[in-house]
């Protein structure tokens, strides 16, 4: 064992030893450990926060990419129907029937349209609450990441104020992620 661990050993258990006996040198350090633990708290819910966060980042990103996807196959069977009807208009002119089979398939994808616009419209509301929810889960993450730092202030400048104020941004972080995880579920 080095002369540096050793000291830093030492340090550590008359450290621990102070908050343990609650004083040192006549200042009242038994409220540090309610701060240490409040801190670790803090810390679990902007985990907790910052992971619902990246869930909801990555449903809004898959809903955006069906989003395309049904976009592009909207266009392509817009493109279709337009051919059909040139097909139509030629056929005409030529003074030939229009084939039963084309009719058919135009009616078919005019239905298929309509279906795809109302699955997009429902598409674009879950990805909108999925951006919400995401921002929630944000801001919630941000309010505890602050309330983390006030609260290990706290510590360092032997302020109980800066702890209860740490506190206080917590449960308002706690509250909500509990908005956001309300909307999530």
């Amino acid at each position: 064992m080095t002369e540096y661990s050793e000291g830093a050993e030492v340090a550590a258990e008359l450290a621990m030893e102070s908050v343990g006996e609650g004083s040192t040198d006549g200042v009242n350090l038994s409220w540090h450990r309610s701060a240490a633990f409040a801190t670790l708290v803090l810390a679990v819910l902007a985990a907790i926060s910052a992971l619902l966060a990246g869930v909801t980042s990555g449903e809004i990103l898959i809903d955006r990419t069906e989003e395309i996807v049904d976009l592009s196959e909207a266009l392509s069977d817009q493109v279709r129907v337009e051919v059909l009807e040139a097909k139509h208009q030629l056929l005409a002119a030529a003074g030939v029937g229009i084939p039963p089979e084309d009719i058919a398939e135009i009616e078919a994808i005019e239905v298929a349209e309509k279906e795809l616009k109302e699955a997009q419209e429902a598409a674009r509301d879950k990805a909108f609450a999925a951006e919400s929810t995401h921002l929630v889960f944000g801001i919630a993450a941000t309010i505890v990441a602050v309330s983390i730092a006030v609260t290990g202030l706290a510590v360092i400048a032997n302020q109980r104020w800066l702890l209860a104020v740490g506190g206080l941004g917590g449960l308002i972080g706690l509250g909500i992620l509990g908005i956001g995880l309300f909307e999530f579920v």
